[in-house]
């Protein structure tokens, strides 16, 4: 089948109509894209709340992130963690914002805040403290509670004032959060009361959803959208929607939809900004009455399609998961009149990074797209998105190219839909329309499940490539030679055109040359001043792009000022680790265990050598059961909402109290037989039980050493 690309029309690129920018600085926006030193700039966002997460490992947890090439870090600051109590502040500990900002500053990594003052996040009240919690004028322009919100802001500007870009890595704010309140204004009332206490900011955003007629050129509106929606007061799967449908669309409205109605005004208003994400979902949280599993598909596939619809500012939501603060409860519940329950301590999200700092598979996949916006950003962010004239065939919402006035570009393929699998594409051939270029690209075949992009008429070195069905990934120059690294997915066979003379192992097949052999040390194509590796994706998911440099380990590896370090499988002796059934009693949050069943105890015997000798020893047990609750020296310090059976425990979140000799006392629910939930596979229900399934430890050590 072929699929035909009209790209006639190409949207001319306007600069100096927004005035999103408060900041004399070289940060600036077109209408498709932003710009950094007067160049083309595509950073990627992941979301990372300090406030929940231990202070003493936020360092390697930034670092991690900036492995997986993320350059701005996003994070909430809940209202109810800073002024629980009115007029008392809390910025110490986990709360420490000029902490947090100090090593990001460090590690030369953008931070935006999110000063809301709702903010969201599964928190309870959306963060509010109870004192704004209970007004009735509050998310609103009353002047009243506009003074309460100055007070909070002001405290915000004190802590990081001093981390202001440009000079320092705070780069931009977030205002409110999914506002539909009863004033279409309050957006630009709290953006002037911000610029009123020293916000003096590059970027000024907001969550486009729902759509307001308040928005104005002076705010970016940030969109989202997510694998699943387990806020959803159903226990059934849900519809896609189109989540994972390639389409002239960027608003989600299943966003939000427990509390807000859904848009209805059109995208029109937001027609002239770049397209940017605040909320890409690489992972969902779980609640009790939905417990979907989020694959490293899912993650791939959202991010593959947006970008294939224009996408020039990816900003995930999560991309590191966390927990809450200790003792109390500020998790979203229906105790507090939300819709949903949430798990009183775990944040993970089922994010690339989890709540205990593990990496995910869907860390390794995501990560090789983002080197390559930080390697070919400058020259992608001049592409724009063109949708394929509908035939009525079932690739009319897969494919996309991304097209430059020039005529280079990339295909965009999505052939991946979670839970209703697409069928295989097969014999797929692409013509690109270009004025008077006609483009022709080679019939390709793609396996359902497979998300990926290819470039075409593409300069390498001396060489120009008519195609590489390959994903590219990064470059590097090494010795005056360029070095370039592609991979070829699962289930794509890898082909090139060139008219050029070229050194490869590839068979040739009239004017197309088709590679079978992979190899991650032998270039595939030589030109006469570039070398072109190109990866199988097992191989791929194993390579770093640190410092400008390609490395290739199994387990991760950061940078931490210019020193490498890499987080690997220890070939040692695990601790002696043992779980064993004790008496139980009630807890004091057993109402959060959500049943009426049997509940069982265990208690989970982890001895100092796990926590003295090892980075990290991470825990796998086997759970039957709804919810698990983990107690440490009498403390709540982590749960769980079983969504697949294994419930996973780290043990640097309990080292001081390992260190002591206590146990960490489990105390696991049965699913009651009549409970409502969704689940993606079935649980065995009205039983409690738990047993071992793996222990795996990490060492740090110095990578060179290795």
């Amino acid at each position: 089948m072929e699929k035909i690309f009209d790209c006639g029309s190409l949207v001319e690129i306007k600069t100096g109509h927004l005035k999103i920018s408060e900041a004399d600085c070289d940060i600036g926006f077109t209408n498709r894209y932003l710009t950094k030193d007067g160049k083309p700039w595509v950073p990627v966002m992941g979301e990372f709340h300090f406030s929940r997460y231990p202070n003493e490992e936020w360092e390697t947890e930034i670092l991690k992130m900036k492995a997986a090439g993320i350059n701005i870090i996003s994070t909430y600051l809940f209202w109810i963690h800073h002024e629980e109590k009115e007029g008392k502040f809390d910025f110490s500990g986990d709360r420490n914002i000029k902490s947090f900002l100090t090593l990001c500053q460090k590690h030369n990594m953008y931070v935006l805040l999110r000063i809301g003052p709702w903010c969201h996040g599964e928190a309870i009240y959306g963060g509010f403290p109870k004192f704004i919690q209970k007004r009735a004028d509050k998310r609103s322009n009353s002047p009243k509670y506009l003074e309460k919100v100055e007070k909070i802001y002001t405290q915000y500007f004190l802590q990081s004032r001093e981390f202001f870009y440009p000079k320092g890595c705070v780069i931009g704010i977030q205002l409110e959060n999914e506002y539909g309140g009863r004033n279409k204004d309050h957006i630009q009332v709290l953006r002037a009361l911000a610029l009123k206490v020293g916000f003096k900011l590059p970027i000024n955003t907001f969550t486009a959803w729902p759509i307001i007629s308040g928005a104005k050129d002076n705010l970016l509106p940030m969109f989202g959208g997510y694998p699943e929606r387990p806020w959803v007061q159903n226990n059934r799967p849900l519809e896609t929607d189109g989540r994972f449908k390639i389409i002239d669309c960027k608003t989600d409205d299943g966003i939000g939809c427990d509390i807000l109605k859904p848009s209805s005004t059109g995208e029109i208003t937001y027609f002239d900004f770049p397209y940017a994400t605040c909320e890409l979902g690489c992972g969902n949280q779980v609640t009790e009455h939905r417990r979907p599993i989020i694959s490293s598909s899912d993650a791939l596939a959202m991010l593959i399609v947006t970008l294939a619809k224009g996408l020039n500012f990816p900003g995930y939501y999560m991309f590191h998961g966390g927990r809450n603060p200790y003792g109390g409860l500020y998790q979203e519940s229906r105790k507090t009149l939300y819709p949903n329950n949430c798990p009183v301590i775990s944040y993970d999200f089922q994010a690339p990074v989890s709540e205990y700092g593990f990496l995910r598979e869907s860390y390794h996949r995501l990560k090789l797209v983002h080197y390559f916006l930080d390697c070919f950003g400058e020259s992608f962010a001049l592409t724009q998105s063109v949708f394929a004239e509908k035939n009525g065939d079932e690739t009319d919402e897969k494919i996309s190219v991304r097209i430059s006035p020039e005529g280079s570009g990339y295909v965009f393929i999505n052939n991946y839909q979670r839970l209703e699998p697409y069928k295989d594409i097969n014999d797929l051939s692409v013509k690109i329309l270009l004025g008077s270029k006609e483009i022709n690209l080679p019939e390709i075949c793609v396996k359902s499940g497979v998300s990926f992009f290819y470039p075409f008429n593409l300069k390498i070195g001396d060489a120009s490539f008519d195609f590489i069905t390959a994903q590219p990934v990064c470059k590097t120059t090494e010795k005056c030679r360029e070095k370039y690294y592609f991979f070829s997915p699962d289930y794509v066979s890898c082909r090139f055109k060139t008219g050029e003379k070229v050194e490869t192992q590839a068979k040739k097949e009239g004017e197309t040359y088709i590679l079978t052999d992979f190899s991650a040390d032998v270039p595939a194509v030589k030109t006469e001043n570039a070398d072109i590796f190109i990866l199988s994706e097992e191989q791929a998911q194993k390579l770093w792009y640190i410092d400008g440099n390609v490395l290739f380990s199994d387990g991760a590896v950061i940078s931490n000022c210019g020193k490498l370090y890499a987080i690997k499988e220890s070939s040692r002796t695990a601790p002696d680790i043992f779980l064993k059934p004790i008496h139980g009693r009630r807890v004091n949050y057993e109402h959060y265990l959500y049943s009426h069943g049997k509940k069982k105890t265990y208690e989970l015997h982890i001895p100092a050598q796990a926590v003295n000798d090892f980075y990290e020893c991470k825990i796998e047990l086997d759970m039957k059961g709804n919810v698990a609750q983990c107690y440490c020296g009498g403390l709540l310090m982590a749960d769980l909402f079983n969504y697949d059976g294994i419930l996973t425990i780290g043990t640097r979140r309990f080292s001081e109290e390992i260190k002591k000799g206590l146990p960490v006392i489990i105390r696991v629910s049965p699913i009651d037989k009549r409970r409502r939930i969704y689940f993606e596979h079935p649980m065995e229900r009205e039983i409690a039980e738990l047993k071992i399934k793996d222990i795996t430890c990490f060492d740090k050590t110095p990578l060179e050493n290795i």
